[in-house]
């Protein structure tokens, strides 16, 4: 359970949720077609994706672990996006399109997370809202491709990405880049300005 997670801090971690939607989805603009553009972004439906944890997650730091299973549950059918409320996601979350994402683990802000990939602690982990136990501690800025696998009790440092069918099982240091590869035998390239070599 994150302790202190408040209401306040959720209206951060959204808004800073719309702000990476803006920022990697859309052109950002000023002005009063800024603030249009940031009501328009908090619709989306990726963005109310990410809401509908935060609320969950909120729940499951009050001890209301049935409810927020319930609208884990809710975002799964309604989103297609499986997200544990039991899992700390920083803000910054950008999930452009959720459909068969599945997230049970801690994160640090600015997680970017692609369709079809998973990033969990165990196979079939449930969505009712219990603490999760043995789940992946990634950092921030991390970034993983889609159809992408990072399982089990590993940690992954700031600023990695994992390519498009990456599959990770162990620990990764920061910066890096995880490749495609097998399991438990993944290429990673040190990031050199911010790209692979």
């Amino acid at each position: 359970m994150s302790a202190g997670y408040s209401l306040v801090q959720l209206g951060r971690d959204w808004g800073a949720d719309i702000q990476a939607y803006i920022r990697h989805g859309l052109t950002p603009r000023t002005g009063w077609r800024g603030h249009l553009q940031r009501a328009s972004a908090a619709l989306m439906p990726n963005v109310v994706c990410c809401l509908c944890y935060r609320i969950a997650h909120w729940c499951h730091c009050k001890g209301w672990t049935r409810l927020a299973g319930g609208l884990a549950s809710l975002n799964h059918v309604c989103c297609g996006a499986s997200l544990s409320p039991g899992g700390r996601l920083g803000g910054g979350l950008y999930l452009p399109h959720p459909a068969a994402v599945v997230i049970q683990a801690h994160a640090g802000p600015g997680l970017r997370v692609y369709a079809g990939a998973s990033v969990c602690c165990r196979p079939g982990a449930p969505l009712d809202g219990r603490p999760l136990r043995g789940a992946p501690a990634l950092g921030a800025g991390v970034v993983v491709g889609a159809k992408a696998v990072v399982s089990g009790p590993i940690r992954v440092g700031d600023g990695v990405v994992f390519s498009f069918n990456a599959v990770v099982d162990s620990d990764v240091p920061a910066g890096a880049s995880a490749m495609q590869a097998p399991l438990r035998n993944y290429r990673v390239a040190p990031r050199i300005g911010g790209t692979s070599v």
